[in-house]
């Protein structure tokens, strides 16, 4: 791929965790909650399927400008008003119900969920998926990874069946470098390559598209690749 692209992690110390009551509607998950009669459940599914927006604890009112949960990525207000200030595509945000440990106050927190699209892993990059099944094997190669034939173009965007990785433009690249944003890194490609190696993360087993876009978004784009 020509276009330079990053990839978004955290900076320094996580300081934020998932609070208790994040929901997800049962009926997307219904090997999770099979013998109960709730329509929600309590435990682990995709952003763009949680009942209600994303609650969130602190450890310090001392945070970044980027604010990270496993596996969440979240903003502070003034990023994101920048952020569309910029024109920057490829992201919509909800805001989170935040609260800090033994404090009243309230940060405002927005969730960064990622809608733009850069294709599947290609060949060329070492992921194949098993068949049959939602799990892909194989060290890949993040300087190839992105068929740009399939990238949408947008500033922040996904590579399936990565999900939670989030990749951004140079454009987005240069502005966080230039207006100094904590709490956040930009990886390269190669380095990216060279933690999955290290990390001996050869496997991955993926929920389903529309577990992290919206619906229409979702439907659109992973109908025809059997993702949806």
């Amino acid at each position: 791929m020509s276009e330079k692209f990053w990839i978004l992690e955290l900076s320094g110390t996580r300081t934020a965790r998932w609070d208790t009551g994040n929901k997800w509607r049962k009926h997307d998950y219904e090997d999770c909650l099979a013998n109960s009669d709730k329509e929600t459940y309590i435990s682990f599914g995709g952003p763009a399927n949680r009942v209600s927006n994303l609650r969130v604890v602190l450890k310090t009112k001392d945070i970044g400008d980027f604010v990270w949960t496993i596996p969440d990525c979240l903003i502070q207000s003034h990023v994101l008003e920048m952020f569309r200030n910029e024109g920057f595509t490829g992201f919509e945000a909800r805001q989170a119900l935040t609260r800090i440990e033994s404090s009243t106050l309230e940060p405002d927190l927005w969730e960064l969920m990622v809608t733009g699209w850069g294709g599947m892993a290609t060949a060329k990059s070492g992921v194949v998926r098993i068949p049959e099944t939602n799990i892909w094997e194989g060290y890949p190669d993040w300087s190839c990874i992105v068929d740009p034939n399939s990238w949408d173009g947008s500033d922040f965007f996904i590579v399936w069946p990565f999900a939670f990785t989030r990749l951004v433009s140079d454009r987005v690249a240069k502005f966080i470098r230039e207006k100094k944003l904590t709490g956040v890194k930009l990886v390269t490609p190669d380095a990216y390559t060279r933690w999955y190696m290290w990390s001996n993360l050869r496997q991955i087993r993926t929920m389903r598209l529309r577990d992290h876009y919206p619906e229409e978004r979702a439907r659109e784009v992973g109908e025809p690749l059997g993702i949806y």
